[in-house]
């Protein structure tokens, strides 16, 4: 979403109370929001970690921003708040507010007689819009999208320039698609015939909950038969993918270049690490996170932190790992022992 920042000042008074946090010292006048190593005079700045109080200090912030119960020895005025990264992002909207601009359809776009698209959606140059095709109210299309035949798309939603979404698919409300993904392509289905490759058809669709998110250059390709499901509040970063007939559930979290294999199902808050992955078919349970370059290759039918392949419990994972830093010790000790065992054995022959 396009954001504008706000030409006018506010006091501090005033940004208090949109926080809901409490302020110390001076109501002085602030212009913007800026970290730490970059405020200049008239901004405030977030302190998350008391580690940063002497950079803080050096620097030139007008106020600042940190929770409650933390001690600062500020020079200047404080804003106390119960949750600082809440706070902040409550910040950026009020110092970065989304630029408005008009519904409307670009006489460059192009749309099916079919389609339908509610009167308070926007349409830039060069989007396509297929026949059938649903737009709900509010719902922006950036220029070179494209929104297939049938595909329905819900209110509010934010779809950025060169995004494909195929044919068939259901977007929920407030559902936010990045640059160059693609929704809805081919599962990756084929079965061999004399050594050769041949495809099988896929006719299922995708369907993604209300505010999801998917990433820049990320895709979800459709069902074989049954729909791809995303559920409500998942978040998927850049270059990922998520393979056909999928089942994901609400608010699950899914780091970037991470690998989901077709047919696999997991529960809600799910969390993937960076670079890790599935084989296909497997069950994850909900509230189960999977550390960086992790890979389940069987199901996980207990919550919790798992990471290596094959996948294993946290503690498991961690020791094994501290071993495996080892093993060259432990081969010169061996040798070491060898050596004199061979040594001792030769001077009892002679």
């Amino acid at each position: 979403m396009e954001r504008k920042k706000i030409s006018g000042k506010l006091k501090l008074s005033e940004i208090a109370a949109k926080l809901g946090g409490r302020l110390e010292g001076e109501d002085a006048e602030i212009n913007g929001i800026r970290p730490v190593d970059s405020a200049e005079s008239g901004c405030i700045s977030f302190l998350f970690d008391k580690k940063l109080a002497e950079a803080a200090l050096r620097g030139s912030a007008s106020a600042f921003v940190i929770p409650e119960g933390h001690t600062f020895p500020a020079d200047r005025p404080v804003i106390y708040v119960k949750e600082a990264r809440a706070a902040l992002a409550l910040a950026i909207e009020i110092f970065y507010p989304p630029a408005v601009k008009p519904a409307g359809i670009s006489e460059r776009a192009n749309i099916s007689p079919s389609a339908k698209i509610a009167s308070s959606a926007r349409i830039e140059a060069g989007a396509t819009i297929s026949d059938d095709a649903v737009i709900g109210e509010g719902t922006v299309v950036y220029p070179n999208s494209f929104i297939g035949t049938g595909t329905v798309v819900g209110d509010n939603c934010v779809i950025y320039p060169n995004v494909t979404v195929y044919h068939g698919c259901r977007l929920g409300n407030g559902v936010i698609l990045h640059s160059g993904c693609v929704i809805g392509a081919d599962g990756f289905g084929y079965y061999q015939d004399k050594g050769v490759s041949v495809k099988i058809p896929q006719v299922g669709g995708v369907v993604l909950g209300d505010n999801v998110e998917i990433g820049s250059n990320s895709c979800v390709d459709r069902g074989a038969l049954g729909d791809t499901v995303i559920g409500e509040g998942t978040k998927i970063d850049n270059q990922v993918q998520i393979g056909h007939n999928t089942k994901i559930g609400k608010h699950c979290i899914f780091v970037g270049q991470t690998g989901i294999a077709g047919s696999c199902e997991m529960g809600d808050y799910v969390i993937f690490g960076a670079r890790s992955g599935t084989k296909d078919h497997v069950k994850i349970a909900s509230k189960t996170i999977i550390a960086a370059q992790g890979g389940v290759d069987r199901d996980i039918e207990e919550g919790g932190i798992y990471g290596g392949y094959p996948i294993q419990p946290k503690m498991k994972w961690m020791k094994n790992n501290a071993a495996l830093l080892e093993i060259s010790d432990i081969r010169k000790k061996v040798n070491e022992i060898s050596r004199r065992l061979d040594n001792d054995g030769s001077e009892t022959d002679s």
